[in-house]
C-alpha cells in the first residue's frame, strides 16, 4: 500500500499473514496500528521492518503521535527500533499477542543508551494488553515506567482477573514504590 499526502490513520486491525505496507509521503499521518509480525515488510520512507525486525532504520515520521504494535512477546529491541523511527510519539499502545507463536529474530544493533527522542520528550501515554504479570512483561513495562520522562498515564490491561494484592504486588514489589509517584497507573480486565 502506498500512500498519498492526505493519508491521516492507517489502521491494519487482525491483519496476519497480510500484504507488505509501504507509506511514502505520508506528511499527514497521526495514527499506524496494528503493526505486527502478520506483515512480511513493513516501510516508512526508507525505513524497513521484515516481520517487525528492523532492517534499515533512515526515515522518521515525525507526524504519527499514536503508535500500536502487536507482537507475540515483550521485546524491548524492536519496540526502541520503532520508537526511534516517531520521535513525536504520545501514545503506545501494544499488545501481546498469546496466540503468535512466531519469535523475533535480532535486528539492527543500535547504541541501547542513544536518546531514544519521544521517550524523552513526548510520550505520555502507554497501553499494554494481554498483560499477565510474568516476569518479561514486569521488566519490559518497568523500561518505560523508568525512562519515559514525561509518561502520565500507564494503563495495563490484564487477561486475568486483578486482585487488590496482585495489583499491589506488581506496583510495589516488582516496579518500586518511586515508579508509580510520577504517573497514573491502572490495572484493568
Amino acid at each position: 500500500m502506498e500512500s498519498n499526502d492526505c493519508l491521516e490513520r492507517l489502521l491494519l486491525h487482525e491483519e496476519n499473514y497480510g500484504p507488505s505496507v509501504r507509506i511514502t509521503g505520508a506528511t499527514k499521518l497521526k495514527m499506524l496500528g496494528y503493526l505486527g509480525t502478520g506483515f512480511p515488510v513493513i516501510q516508512f520512507g526508507d525505513s524497513i521492518f521484515k516481520s517487525m525486525v528492523p532492517v534499515s532504520l533512515v526515515d522518521q515520521f515525525s507526524t504519527v503521535t499514536i503508535l500500536a504494535l502487536e507482537m507475540p512477546e515483550p521485546n524491548l529491541k524492536v519496540v526502541i527500533d520503532y520508537l526511534r523511527c516517531f520521535p513525536c510519539l504520545e501514545k503506545l499502545n501494544i499488545k501481546f499477542n498469546v496466540n503468535i507463536w512466531t519469535s523475533l529474530e535480532p535486528g539492527l544493533h543500535r547504541d541501547p543508551f542513544a536518546s531514544i527522542k519521544c521517550l524523552d520528550h513526548s510520550l505520555e501515554t502507554i497501553v499494554l494488553q494481554s498483560y499477565d504479570g510474568l516476569k518479561t512483561h514486569v521488566e519490559f513495562a518497568k523500561f518505560f515506567v523508568m525512562g519515559a520522562k514525561v509518561l502520565s498515564v500507564m494503563k495495563f490491561c490484564c487477561r486475568r482477573v486483578c486482585t487488590t494484592r496482585w495489583i499491589q504486588n506488581q506496583q510495589t514489589a516488582q516496579f518500586g514504590e518511586k515508579s508509580f509517584k510520577a504517573c497514573s497507573v491502572c490495572f484493568c480486565k
